[in-house]
């Protein structure tokens, strides 16, 4: 509150612009103005905005009360221990959205107010286009976790002990105390109450937007939007709490069961073998059903154009399209089951030696699934033509504006903004896994300690994609994996995960160093001072590269058009095509092997290549310290500490990043690699790890 008051509001900046919803900007704010054409930080396509207060003021409460007890009963060779937890919490949030509206006066010939200058516009009130939130929406999503357990530790001999029981978990959806909560259901759309669209047609020789049954024409900036009282503008949305809809919007699975076992054998003295199992639940965040807060018909987001803000309510009559979100209604709860296998042996010369296998798997994780993506292929089918356009094409250059044959009319397509998953459908049928062979061999004796460790591993699930189709990046909110196709996901998106590691090896020691102070030309005070109590200390680390996933693009071909071109869906892009193994880190202005990669052709599904199969710089670090101890008095705990301490001692340079973006020509032939006049062009190292440098630091330490 006290950051809000620092705001300009309306009053204290005398702009007293009127709004299409009044009621849902509680703090008054300014509009966030952008100006296209106009140099300046850009949120908006094309827009420079002044002023940016989406999701102000901005509400969070997240009070938790916990009550645990635990019970534990020892009846000969067995521990019998039973527990409860009960989790009451509320998650009250808002929704980020322009409730004070977002107004633009960007240039624009089509608008009959344009000045050609978008000061201008801005000083007559001539908007280019008008947005704004229908509702300040804030959600109160109560919440209760019920679970108790059992379990039994039995020793059976002295050799073998075992772990079993079971633990019960009751997680209900989050429900919304008021049921202001809405859910796009598929099944629930019919076709009957569809909203008509405005078409393209040629009238008096004029491109304009036209609605036959009407007979309504209108400036062709209007093509694909809404023609007023055509139809239910919520078609297919359903409400909590009503007609049968769950008031969580999902079904609730009931009692979870997650078994456990775990078992120590220790056939002799210097070996012993575990394993273990288990299964765990958790809840889902609270961002999936807060999402739906912002969806029809509780709250809609219209676009308006070229209007005059004296006047909005008029524009209003007309508006485009808005984005729709759902849950899907089974509700599964994210399952995970963990498993090891595992041997430690004391080795001669005392060495401890641990092998282990480790591994997870995870079942029903949240993922986005489109839901009114344009279909592959779909640009190219005559009846989406525009007729306006000359002689059709069907290469997507004279392709109907996407909105005209979505699946779903009246909605938009997939859309994961900070703000929204407009577009897609959450379900739960993610998945991943970690697999890996874990070692460590460790020394410990008094003057010489060190220890090595090793991990093989893959991480494998359904990867977060964003709405480009090729472009890695996470969904909102948290919510999990993203699909990018309206095919197959797992065949597309199915791949090492962001922050797998194939392997990684470390290497720690101390080393304290002998002392020469018993030989009797250094047996003085002056060398034991000088000479005693140095101590070596260093920590190796090695790892592979992060996952890379390649992106392209083609010279003078917009995104848009190379998505109709080559996939025929305007929400789906092509992936490169990968002819050989790439990889081969000859230079750092060579990471990659350039001819190794080529255009997707036409008919393209946007699964060309497997997403995240290139790996990026790895890592080499060395951190070494040197300590001097120096007694303080008789007392053993009495002592100082001079420290030098050096990270990545070497200097190392270690590599962040590699430029993953190609740009091709027309013919298919990279134009961006590395030259003189382009240092950093694709495949080029690009950035350094953040903090790798050298890092050299002193320090004393006392010890009483």
């Amino acid at each position: 509150h006290r950051d809000l008051h620092s705001f300009p509001t309306r009053r204290s900046s005398d702009l007293n612009i009127p709004l299409l919803y009044p009621n849902a900007d509680p703090s008054h704010l300014v509009p966030n103005f952008g100006f296209g054409g106009v140099s300046g930080p850009s949120f908006l396509t094309g827009q420079a905005l002044l002023s940016q207060f989406n999701g102000s003021p901005y509400a969070n409460q997240n009070p938790v009360h916990d009550i645990t007890d635990n019970v534990v009963k020892v009846m000969g060779s067995h521990t019998i221990k039973l527990g409860i937890f009960i989790e009451r919490a509320m998650k009250s949030e808002s929704a980020f959205g322009d409730v004070n509206s977002t107004i633009a006066f960007g240039r624009d010939s089509l608008n009959p107010g344009d000045t050609n200058w978008a000061f201008s516009n801005a000083l007559l009130g001539n908007f280019q286009s008008y947005t704004q939130f229908s509702k300040y929406p804030i959600v109160f999503e109560p919440y209760v976790n019920t679970e108790f357990y059992v379990q039994d530790s039995w020793k059976v001999n002295s050799k073998l002990t075992v772990n079993y029981g079971v633990r019960f978990a009751s997680i209900p959806p989050m429900t919304e105390y008021t049921n202001q909560i809405a859910n796009f259901l598929p099944g629930a759309f019919d076709p009957k109450q569809a909203v008509r669209l405005f078409q393209p047609a040629t009238i008096n020789g004029q491109r304009v937007a036209y609605d036959a049954t009407s007979n309504t024409s209108l400036s062709p900036a209007y093509i694909g939007f809404i023609v007023p009282n055509s139809g239910n503008v919520n078609n297919g949305n359903v409400i909590a709490g009503q007609n049968g809809t769950p008031r969580g919007l999902y079904d609730n699975r009931g009692l979870h069961t997650g078994p456990r076992i775990g078992l120590a054998y220790s056939p002799d003295s210097k070996t012993v073998v575990r394993l273990g199992f288990g299964a765990f639940f958790e809840r889902i965040v609270s961002g999936l059903s807060r999402t739906q807060a912002t969806d029809p018909p509780f709250v809609r987001q219209p676009q308006l154009l070229y209007g005059n803000i004296s006047n909005i309510a008029a524009s209003a009559a007309v508006q485009s399209p808005v984005g729709v979100s759902g849950i899907s209604t089974d509700g599964h709860v994210p399952t995970v089951y963990n498993y090891s296998f595992g041997i430690q042996r004391e080795l001669p010369v005392k060495f401890l030696l641990d092998v282990s296998y480790v591994g997870s798997i995870s079942r029903h994780l949240v993922t986005l699934v489109p839901i009114n993506d344009a279909p592959f292929g779909s640009a190219w089918l005559p009846q989406n033509q525009d007729p306006t356009l000359g002689t059709p094409k069907f290469d997507g250059t004279t392709t109907l504006p996407v909105n005209l044959y979505r699946p779903f009319p009246g909605y938009t397509g997939p859309n994961t903004s900070s703000f929204s998953n407009y577009g897609y459908v959450d379900n739960f049928g993610g998945s991943a896994n970690y697999n890996a062979l874990q070692v460590a061999l460790n020394r410990r004796v008094a003057s010489f300690s060190y220890g090595l460790t090793y991990t093989w591993s893959k991480s494998l699930g359904l990867n977060s994609v964003g709405t480009s189709g090729n472009t890695p990046g996470s969904c909102s909110f948290g919510a999990g994996p993203c699909g990018v196709t309206p095919g197959n996901l797992r065949a597309a998106d199915y791949g090492p995960l962001s922050f797998d590691r194939t392997q990684q090896a470390t290497f720690n020691y101390v080393y304290s160093i002998p002392s020469p102070t018993r030989m009797p030309l250094f047996s003085n005070a002056v060398s034991r001072l000088a000479l005693d109590g140095w101590q070596l200390a260093g920590l190796t680390s090695m790892s592979s590269g992060a996952p890379i996933n390649i992106t392209y693009s083609v010279t003078g071909v917009g995104s848009t058009l190379l998505n109709r071109q080559i996939t025929g869906s305007e929400d789906v892009a092509p992936r490169v095509v990968l002819t050989c193994n790439p990889m081969h880190e000859t230079s750092i202005y060579s990471f990659f092997n350039p001819a190794c990669f080529a255009p997707a052709t036409k008919g393209s599904v946007g699964a060309d290549s497997g997403i995240d199969r290139l790996r990026g710089p790895g890592l080499q670090n060395w951190d070494m310290s040197l300590y001097k101890k120096v007694q303080l008095g008789k007392e053993q705990a009495r002592y100082i500490q001079l420290r030098l301490e050096a990270y990545n001692v070497f200097n190392h340079t270690e590599w962040g990043t590699v430029n993953s973006t190609i740009q091709f020509n027309t013919a298919g032939q990279i134009v961006n690699l590395p030259s003189a006049t382009n240092r950093f062009g694709f495949g080029a190292l690009n950035s350094i790890r953040a903090n790798s440098q050298r890092i050299i630091q002193l320090a004393v330490k006392i010890y009483f």
